[in-house]
């Protein structure tokens, strides 16, 4: 064998090595190390995962008293002011015959018979049927939305009214509306 076959030969047999043990040694090792560092990285996001976990509950344990004390008024909120007593709604009717007086409009309410129930609530069904100035209408349906009650509008239906001679005269609109709302009342228990 000539000298430079030889080279050739020994040089083959190099890169054979080499190759051999990237493939059998060293490629195996890269593989191991992204993994464990792939566990280590999931194992680290788990670990501050439970760190906030605690600190959230050191935080909830820590302000345990006033949040009870504010649900406990909640509660109260729920329980007595901003519902009506199902029995006697005279004071939410009043409300309309107030509002009815201070947007000038005119206001026909009847207390409907579908009420329903569940474990805490008893929702009371009103049909309040109006006429009025539209832009004393929305002021009237704002008022009801932020007043005092916690309450549903079930349906509304606006349409303007019937226009007469002195009418006519008005630049703004009047309106007939019927408006269903839904108030909530608490159960006796």
């Amino acid at each position: 064998m000539s000298h430079s076959n030889k080279k050739y030969l020994y040089l083959t047999a190099i890169v054979l090595i080499v190759i051999f043990c990237i493939v059998f040694w060293i490629r195996p090792i890269i593989l191991s190390i992204f993994e464990k560092s792939a566990e280590l990285e999931a194992k680290k996001k788990k670990l501050v995962s439970i760190e906030l976990l605690a600190d959230s509950l050191t935080e909830f344990e820590d302000n345990y008293y006033e949040y009870e004390k504010s649900l406990e008024d909640m509660r109260n909120i729920l329980s007595s002011e901003s519902v009506i007593d199902s029995e006697i709604p005279i004071e939410f009717i009043n409300f309309f015959k107030e509002q009815a007086e201070e947007f000038n409009l005119v206001l026909k309410v009847v207390p409907l018979e579908n009420s329903e129930t569940d474990e805490f609530w008893q929702f009371l069904d009103f049909r309040i049927d109006g006429i009025g100035r539209y832009s004393n209408f929305r002021r009237f349906l704002q008022k009801l939305e932020y007043g005092y009650w916690l309450n549903q509008i079930t349906s509304l239906s606006i349409r303007k009214e019937s226009v007469t001679g002195q009418e006519l005269v008005s630049s703004e609109q009047r309106v007939k509306f019927n408006l269903t709302i839904r108030i909530y009342a608490q159960t006796k228990n």
